[in-house]
């Protein structure tokens, strides 16, 4: 809570001083309430923002949207959404992708399908401009993935991971990697985890993908299988690599 005494501070010395409070100032205020997950304070400081007559931007919508999507409110987030809409400011991507892990974190599977369908049309109720081109980005194809292990079934994970794969000017990286893997292992298919593990190779040797691997399997199949089924398809990776995996892992089930 430092960082929300701070910012409390910050403003009342603001207040004190007789200057008037700007909108990048409210929104300091409501993204420190925000961050720290208090939504019910964070929508308190919007509603003395717009009483003051200062009317929030895209940046202090989207902290809300985010800090809404963390508790589970996807309709505090789309009715924002609509706000947006209606004052006329940019609904930019980062929006949208908040929307889609509110809609995620709600259990709302056909409001996640329409946020990657904006997505991938490039163009959503109040978009800047319209795309000719997929608006898909890095953070995207993780939610997305992430609400298939969650929401979906293996078939639609497939084919979403095919279709990351053909999207043009997209490159999977990484986090999508690890993402597609926890979404697999979510779904209990641990058999197509470990394959595409073992096929990546030294491709797929990465710590966030070892640890998102090995902290499923050990969930499922029991410490020492786990382990096992670990090291017979990452034999392509870095001694180090496996070493910090296993510690991270290790530590986590201490704590």
């Amino acid at each position: 809570r430092g960082e929300v005494g701070e910012a409390r501070r910050w403003f009342g010395r603001l207040q004190e001083a007789g200057v008037r409070p700007n909108v990048f100032s409210w929104t300091s205020l409501v993204g420190a309430y925000a961050r720290v997950g208090d939504l019910e304070e964070a929508m308190r400081v919007l509603e003395g923002m717009r009483e003051s007559g200062c009317q929030p931007n895209e940046v202090t919508y989207l902290v809300l949207i985010d800090c809404a999507a963390k508790k589970e409110r996807a309709e505090l987030a789309e009715g924002w959404v609509r706000d947006m809409v209606g004052a006329g400011l940019p609904v930019k991507v980062e929006h949208v992708v908040a929307l889609m892990d509110a809609r995620v974190r709600s259990k709302i599977l056909e409001g996640v399908r329409e946020c990657w369908k904006w997505l991938l049309g490039g163009n959503w109720p109040g978009a800047p401009r319209p795309s000719t081109s997929h608006c898909v980005d890095e953070a995207a194809a993780c939610v997305y993935l992430d609400a298939m292990g969650r929401l979906s079934d293996y078939g639609e994970l497939e084919s979403t991971w095919k279709e990351l794969h053909r999207l043009p000017d997209f490159a999977v990286a990484m986090n999508q990697k690890a993402s597609y893997v926890e979404a697999l292992l979510r779904l209990g298919e641990v058999g197509p985890a470990l394959r595409i593990v073992e096929e990546w190779g030294e491709e797929g040797d990465n710590v966030k993908i070892g640890v998102t691997l090995l902290g499923g399997l050990s969930s499922r199949l029991g410490r020492k299988e786990a382990g096992e089924s670990f090291d017979r398809c990452t034999k392509g990776w870095r001694d180090a690599t496996k070493e910090e995996v296993k510690d991270i892992v290790g530590r986590g089930r201490k704590g």
